[in-house]
């Protein structure tokens, strides 16, 4: 199997996993949080800045080391093997089931939502 990913599954995962499950989860409670739309508004855009920074931050970590393989990589090529391990492992664990999960409850919230 190639280790290749494409635009458009890129696209899709990114679509799904940040903007997909954010848009219909967080609304609400941002909104509620604020109190009015143009500080509701105000929120979004600042996140989607920090997102945006984060990103270029990432490519720019990419592009400066000699390493490839992702996040993992770059953690134990920085700080060691040790910390890599651990921060798979914690990925493995903690962030990948928490992330499908609450894509889980997006979804099916949607899913009641629309066909009753």
């Amino acid at each position: 199997m190639k280790r290749q990913i494409s635009f458009g599954q890129a696209l899709a995962t990114v679509v799904g996993t940040v903007i997909g499950g954010g848009v219909f989860f967080k609304i609400g409670s941002i909104s509620h949080e604020t109190g009015t739309p143009s500080l509701t508004l105000f929120v979004w855009i600042l996140a989607g800045i920090v997102s945006i920074a984060s990103g270029l931050t990432v490519s720019e970590i990419a592009a400066a080391l000699p390493v490839t393989g992702g996040s993992i990589k770059y953690i134990e090529y920085t700080y060691g093997k040790v910390w890599g391990f651990l921060f798979g492992w914690a990925q493995m664990l903690v962030y990948f089931p928490a992330n499908i999960a609450a894509l889980s409850v997006v979804f099916g919230q949607q899913f009641v939502v629309l066909f009753g």
